[in-house]
């Protein structure tokens, strides 16, 4: 399939998009409705929406007939995306399409009430911590440490069960120590780098090369120094050179004497030797102990690989319908009854309309000219509370 195929996507969004980030990967986006791939690779917002829409729900989206209907159903969505946890969940409840099957319909209200139960369960503390949580997932652009991170607080809270199934069973310690693990590690096209903080000998080791590296241009300003205090001949100097390269840079002595020129034709020849060389030989330390620092990383996350994965792949998911729960509880919506032609309800109300009757639900009883009908139906893409 090309990408002009797709509804929406006409010659100039399909070269941006294959000269961004490739058709391949831009039609894996569209067909995993992923709206934040299309919109880093240029594709406004807007657009992407309307387009993903069409990709992944064209029986929905034929079912909202009208300009009006459309109207209604986007700013329903834009309602619902104000509950949204994380921007890539807002993303994805704006693309949302009206479900064409009872089953599908009863599957997402199944999924999105019990969202909606385990949300009212928690106090506030814990629904801050969460908060919190996706917050520094979203903050840190959805990486995998991140998303283990937002696991983790979920786990704490107890948001580790129905409908959050995949964080069930999830060992926490064997995911804490991948998650540190994960912190320290990033690819490389060579290797995979290991950033500061993870191994305090590697800390060490590149401290003292760039303080080595930094007196590479100094050789002058380093004889002067040693001369100053009365140094001349080549011996002493050459070891007064060594106790000064050590005492500015915390190197210690024996590791500058081991680099030290024997074959220098004066004493700024010594240096400038000296100094390469010891810059060299703790390069070479550094690629060394990273190797290994590395290597114990890698076994650490692989030993939660299963873990990792798991909640990688889920935690997406869980903040859609998170976030949809919280939609739900904030207007307290309710399981409406699925009939053949729409969804029946009772007493029901606009969320778009904001006045007494809209914040509360009519008692059952008799209807009055002040209470709506005791039965109405409306199409499934409008949502009301019974």
């Amino acid at each position: 399939m090309r990408l002009e195929e797709f509804w929406g996507i006409g010659p100039k969004t399909a070269a941006l998009l294959r000269e961004s980030i490739g058709e391949a990967d831009a039609i894996a986006a569209i067909e995993n409705a992923d709206i934040r791939t299309l919109a880093a690779a240029g594709v406004p917002r807007g657009r992407a929406v309307r387009i993903l829409r069409r990709a992944t729900g064209t029986d929905g989206i034929e079912m909202l007939g009208t300009g009006d209907t459309r109207d209604v159903y986007d700013e329903l969505l834009t309602l619902a995306s104000e509950y949204a946890l994380t921007t890539h969940a807002a993303d994805r409840i704006r693309v949302l399409t009206p479900l064409s099957t009872q089953d599908a319909m009863a599957d997402r209200l199944d999924r999105v009430l019990a969202a909606k139960t385990a949300w009212i369960e928690l106090d506030d503390d814990d629904r801050e911590r969460v908060i919190a949580a996706f917050d520094a997932y979203d903050d840190a652009g959805g990486t995998d440490s991140a998303a283990v991170e937002a696991a983790l607080e979920l786990i704490t809270v107890g948001l580790d069960d129905n409908p959050f199934d995949a964080l069930a069973g999830i060992d926490p310690d064997a995911l804490r120590a991948a998650k540190g693990a994960l912190g320290y590690v990033r690819e490389t096209d060579d290797a995979i780098a290991v950033a500061e903080g993870a191994d305090d000998e590697l800390d060490a080791l590149r401290a003292e090369r760039d303080a080595a590296a930094d007196l590479n241009d100094s050789a002058f300003d380093i004889i002067e120094t040693v001369r100053s205090d009365g140094v001349r001949d080549m011996d002493a100097l050459q070891s007064g050179v060594v106790d000064h390269i050590a005492s500015e840079t915390g190197i210690e002595p024996p590791r500058v004497r081991s680099a030290a020129a024997d074959d220098a034709v004066d004493a700024a020849d010594f240096v400038s030797q000296t100094l390469r060389a010891l810059v060299d030989s703790l390069e070479t330390a550094v690629d060394e102990r990273e190797a290994t620092v590395a290597a114990d990383l890698q076994d650490r996350i692989d030993a939660a690989d299963a873990e990792v994965t798991a909640v990688v792949t889920a935690i997406g998911d869980i903040a859609l319908e998170l976030s949809l729960g919280r939609f739900a509880a904030a207007f307290d919506l309710r399981r409406p009854t699925l009939v053949d032609d729409g969804v029946a309800v009772r007493n029901a109300r606009n969320l778009f309309i904001d006045d007494d009757y809209s914040r509360s639900p009519t008692p059952s009883g008799p209807t009055t000219s002040s209470t709506p009908p005791a039965r109405c139906r409306h199409r499934p893409m409008i949502v009301w509370r019974c």
